[in-house]
């Protein structure tokens, strides 16, 4: 099996994917990890999918990961394997993605910015 990374959505963590990387590690490598800012990972610059995407291929670099992985992206985490596509096309087998909305017209746009905005959402959480 090649190697596998799963990418977690917005707001989310490495933890979404517990289940699964215990499930397919016996199989093969599985990566998980924090996007810089996510879960137990400290921000550490910019935080946007670029950002994230070149940390992820900085992730494979310090696994010593040559060969191309499957990458898994769940809603953000497919913008993500997007962006390493368009940085490094060769590192990456295949990209499956999950709730990743492609569907970009400007009235769906503002809908999602307006369900985004940080101070409803932790009302919403308080």
């Amino acid at each position: 099996m090649e190697p596998v990374l799963l990418l977690h959505g917005a707001l989310g963590s490495a933890a979404q994917f517990d289940a699964l990387h215990t499930e397919w590690a016996s199989d093969g490598q599985v990566l998980t990890t924090d996007f810089p800012g996510h879960g137990d990972a400290q921000p550490d610059g910019p935080f946007s999918t670029e950002a994230f995407a070149q940390a992820m291929l900085q992730l494979l670099d310090a696994r010593d990961i040559c060969r191309p992985v499957v990458v898994f992206g769940y809603s953000m985490g497919g913008y993500v394997a997007l962006r390493m596509a368009l940085r490094a096309s060769q590192r990456l087998r295949a990209i499956v993605t999950l709730g990743t909305k492609f569907d970009w017209r400007p009235e769906v746009a503002e809908r999602e910015a307006q369900r985004s905005d940080a101070d409803q959402i932790a009302e919403a959480l308080a």
